[in-house]
Parts: C-alpha cells; structure tokens; sequence
C-alpha cells in the first residue's frame, strides 16, 4: 500500500514559510562535495576523520566475521549480528575475527550489544580475547541473564600483538527457550584527526548583481570541550579556481556575511569549515546561506523519517511509498532559520495522506496539523469512516533550531 504525504509549511495567517536557500547543506551526499581534507561526511553530518580501530560497526565489516565452535545459528543482519545456542544445553557457540587483529597501544575494547531470548541467570553471554579463534583465552566479559541494547567496555591495555576477537552466547540449563544475542559494534578508542577542513563547491551569486543583498549565514555544530569549528567564506570570480588563503573572511554564526563586493556579477560564493578534534570529534549537522528579505521564520528542510528534502519558495514538500499503518510512527523535524522565540501559532503545518490504491478506498486525510515548537496536533479522515478523528496532541522535544513531532498515523 503506497501513500504519498504533503507538508504545506505556513504561519498561522496563511503565509508561505518556504525558503530558497542561497547554499543549504544538511545531508552526507551534500556534506561529500567540494574538498574535503582530513575530515569526512557520515550520518548526514560532517566530522573529521575517524581514525578509530573498528572490527564491526553497524553491518560494515572492516574485520571480517566468520563461525567459531560448536556450529551456531548466527546470520548477518543489516545492522548486526545475531546469534543464538540454538537451545543446546551447556554449549558455548561463538563467531569469531577471520584474522587476528593488533591489539598494540590500544587501552579499550567497547562492545555495543545485546541479549535477549531466555530470562534467566543461565543466559550467558560473552566478549573474548583469545590467541587462537577457537581455543586460547586471555581475557574477556561475561554477563548473564538478558539484557536491553547497551555498551560494555573492557581493558586489554595489558595486552599486544595479534588476538582473535571471540562473540559467544551459552546456556546453563536444559529448560527455558533459546538464548539469543546481538552485536551492533565493537571497536577500540574513539581516534579522530586532530584537524581538518571541507571548502564548499562554488555557488554563483551572479543574479543578485549589484543589488546589496544582505546574506546571511547560520550553521548548527556540536563541539565537545577542547574542539572547535569555524566557518568561513571566500567570494572570488572563478568557479574552478580555489580561493587564495587572503581570500578568506571567517563568519559569525547567524550574522551577515560581511566580505560581500558591492557587484556581485560573474561572483562565486564557497564556505570552508575548519575543524579540530579532542578525543571527540565535532559535528557539524547544517549549514545554511539565505537571503535576510526571505522570511526570518522560513523552514530549509523537512526530515521525514530519515528522508531529508529542501522545502521551496512554494513550502510543499512531498514523500512517496508511505504506509501509514497504526503501528508504525512517523518521526518529523522542521529545520528553520530563526526560532524558537515565536507565539504558539507562529508555524503550522498541513498533511495530506492519500491512498495510491484507490480501489481499496482507503485515504487518510489530516485536515488538521498545528506545528509549534512544543507539539503537533492532528487530525485526521478515514474515508470509510463517518467523520474525522478526535484531534491527538503529539509531544515532541523541542530546541533551538528544529521542531520535533511523531504522528502515530491511524492510531
């Protein structure tokens, strides 16, 4: 069942809050264009390098993964591994490293894991370290019973040379079910590049001509204690030739970009991030150049379940292959340029769920949606109902630079 949802952006008095962003930047794939030395786009954020030893991270394998002892049930998941005992009694099963990694000069292993399947101290389930992949332990974790999705660390700076890593469940009993587990990531020490910087392709200014426009810039990061993150732009005449370093001005966050030439005719704008790392690498989320005769309040982008689109100068926005059904929930940010600080009504939005299987005859249509920075209220149609639905209020968390709401649709 395919549905298609459209968000109509606009403030309490019907005005169109979309904005046509000079240079808006909030995804990996915008993040990856340009130059970029020493730092890299993940996440739909930007960072610099992760220099950190990794031996599995979210279904990607620098290290690759094979069956240890005892024959387990295990499988490669998208974002995991599972395995399971498979209800043997006593049996310790394992997958292990296919080659031996160098534990030299690493302090901490950090294993991000679960366990689930029998509730019971006889649900094990294990971290090893071993100097063969079946045989050979040195040191390791062992915990019991289940346990929710979690991150465990373990010391091995006592140790150095090459070591199988070893993830094994076992159970104590004959009774109960299978003992089952999950292993999300297992790396050493966060490890960053200590600097890096991305320059922006070139955007062309040309159409402002010499009109004075007042552009600004705003950016949202994350800079940890010790990090820093500065912003800068250069405005030259080439399209292909880098600027030189004078031709750099570094910007405040929010403010007006003030290396402008009076005539911007045949002008190219790009933004070049400078980044330190501590032990953390900063992040940075978005970066945005807008013209200040928009409307201060305009929203950039709509993130719809980890789908992220502009919103234009018109503020529709649609999203295809939707299912709308009652158990799933629909995770929603609003990225605008200036607030919170606006009333209740200041931002509203509108969404229009519709059924592509028409002979189903089955639509949901919001005739409702009022975004604030503290909720979205919502109501909606079931075509084969009589009337619309009680108005739901949806609490989100609320910041200074996006809108948080979650739509249980059908529920």
């Amino acid at each position: 069942m395919s549905h298609k949802v459209t968000f109509n952006i606009a403030d309490s008095n019907a005005n169109v809050l979309g904005c046509d962003a000079v240079v808006d930047e909030f995804t990996t794939a915008e993040f990856e264009q340009g130059v970029l030395d020493d730092v890299e786009a993940i996440f739909n954020t930007l960072i610099t390098t992760d220099l950190t030893p990794r031996y599995y991270y979210l279904g990607n394998e620098p290290v690759e993964w094979v069956e240890g002892i005892n024959n387990p049930t295990w499988s490669k998941e998208d974002d995991h591994i599972y395995l399971s005992e498979g209800n043997s009694t006593r049996t310790e099963k394992t997958v292990v490293t296919a080659v031996a990694v160098n534990l030299t000069d690493i302090d901490t292993l950090y294993i991000d894991w679960q366990s689930d399947g029998y509730a019971n101290n006889n649900n094990e389930t294990r971290l090893r370290v071993q100097t063969g992949q079946t045989s050979g332990h040195v040191t390791g974790l062992y915990f019991r019973n289940v346990f929710s999705r979690r991150e465990n660390s373990l010391d091995v700076s006592g140790l150095s040379g090459n070591y199988y890593l070893v993830f094994s469940k076992r159970k104590n009993t004959s009774i109960g079910s299978a003992c089952t587990g999950r292993m999300y990531g297992l790396r050493a020490d966060f490890n960053y590049a200590s600097s890096g910087n991305r320059i922006s392709p070139p955007t062309s200014l040309d159409s402002y001509g010499a009109t004075s426009p007042d552009l600004k810039i705003k950016w949202k990061a994350d800079v940890p204690s010790g990090a820093t993150v500065t912003v800068g732009t250069a405005i030259t005449d080439s399209d292909s030739v880098l600027p030189d370093e004078g031709d750099w001005a570094v910007q405040t966050n929010g403010s007006s970009i003030d290396n402008l030439p009076a005539d911007l005719t045949g002008m190219y704008l790009r933004t070049r991030i400078k980044m330190t790392a501590t032990e953390t690498s900063p992040f940075l989320e978005w970066l945005v150049v807008y013209d200040n005769a928009d409307d201060p309040y305009a929203a950039v982008r709509i993130d719809f379940n980890d789908e992220i689109k502009a919103v234009p100068a018109t503020g529709t926005v649609e999203f295809e292959n939707v299912d709308p059904a009652a158990d799933i929930s629909y995770t929603v940010y609003i990225l605008g340029l200036n607030h919170p600080n606006i009333s209740y009504d200041d931002l509203s939005g509108t969404v229009t769920v519709v059924d592509a299987d028409v002979t189903e005859n089955v639509t949901y249509d919001i005739v409702s949606a009022r975004v604030t920075q503290f909720y979205m209220e919502v109501a909606w149609t079931d075509a084969a109902a009589t009337g619309p639905a009680t108005p739901t209020n949806l609490q989100g968390t609320p910041s200074t630079d996006s809108i948080l709401w979650t739509w249980e649709a059908g529920s």
